[in-house]
């Protein structure tokens, strides 16, 4: 039993001193000039201190909740609309740009259309279907929304934000350009 706490307390005096030891580091410059990094000390070396901004700190962010969407009610019935293509944090890689939106609603529509918003601006619609085709669109990160309007365009429904990531080449870089289509 003895032997086994000396142990354990010459673990402790190890982990303590090596947390001590990492904490500094040192710098100097050789003959050549070369600047070394270490955390030995050597004769000449200076202590670096390091700049709080560019330590590597991880703070842990809890993701948002999503806010529900205030449910309107026609003819008794709930209506909700959402998006099941495609999903929320997708990647589509699609050199022209082109994709397809799907959503859905919990009822029969009842005289009611769905329209597309890209970043808070309509693209599509609106229109008696819930699917949308949608071709050229710029690379990057866009938030997809479907609404469901009555006859005065007033929304009844609303989606949760999907967020898409669009990946195409660039046309600044020739070597990434799709080849071109031959023309007769």
């Amino acid at each position: 039993m003895h032997k086994g706490s000396d142990w354990l307390i010459c673990l402790m005096i190890a982990l303590i001193s090596s947390f001590s030891a990492v904490a500094t580091v040192y710098k100097w410059v050789d003959k050549d000039g070369k600047v070394h990094y270490s955390d030995v000390p050597r004769k000449g070396a200076e202590v670096v201190k390091p700049n709080p901004r560019t330590e590597n700190t991880f703070k842990f962010v809890a993701p948002p909740t999503p806010k529900k969407q205030p449910k309107k009610e026609t003819d008794g019935a709930e209506i909700n609309v959402k998006i099941t293509s495609p999903t929320d944090q997708q990647t589509i890689r699609d050199n022209r740009g082109n994709f397809t939106v799907i959503s859905s609603t919990s009822v029969p529509k009842h005289g009611l259309n769905y329209l597309l918003l890209m970043d808070g601006k309509p693209v599509a619609g609106p229109q008696q279907y819930g699917s949308f085709s949608l071709s050229n669109v710029d690379r990057g990160e866009h938030k997809l929304q479907v609404s469901l309007v009555n006859k005065d365009n007033k929304a009844i429904a609303t989606s949760e934000v999907v967020t898409i990531y669009l990946h195409r080449f660039s046309k600044l870089f020739k070597h990434n350009s799709p080849a071109p289509i031959p023309t007769q």
